[in-house]
């Protein structure tokens, strides 16, 4: 994920960099995708951005919430239906897809990977914890 992470910073950075015009204050920096695709493509381009940003937020979402909504369900039987787990987690996803500039996004990923880097820790953990376990059946 780190190596994933790199690579998505240096491709900004390489993308940003031709747009930034000479004397420029840094407030006027590219902030949202839809102002990269108006710089690149004019009005046609920061359109298309934004609904296709937001067709995939939207869409990632919803899988997301399908599958966790599942696995809710199978960790807190008290919500007792799918629809419950669904409604927890509609508050929790959906409210992400919103996000409107790109510094936004980016603490939203940080802690993200602080959470992936915790599951991981937790996980390996537990492994080690129940080799034995495991190794007798």
């Amino acid at each position: 994920m780190v190596v994933m992470a790199m690579f998505a910073t240096y491709t900004a950075i390489i993308l940003i960099r031709p747009f930034r015009r000479p004397g420029e204050l840094t407030s006027e920096w590219i902030e949202t995708y839809g102002k990269l695709g108006h710089l690149a493509l004019g009005p046609f381009g920061r359109y298309t951005v934004e609904v296709f940003q937001h067709v995939t937020l939207v869409g990632a979402a919803t899988v997301f919430l399908v599958l966790s909504s599942s696995f809710l369900l199978s960790l807190v039987p008290q919500l007792e239906s799918t629809k419950w787990a669904t409604l927890v987690l509609v508050g929790v996803v959906y409210g992400h897809v919103f996000l409107k500039t790109l510094k936004e996004i980016g603490i939203l990923s940080a802690f993200n990977l602080s959470v992936a880097v915790f599951l991981v820790v937790v996980v390996v953990i537990e492994a080690i914890r129940n080799r034995d376990a495991s190794a007798e059946h």
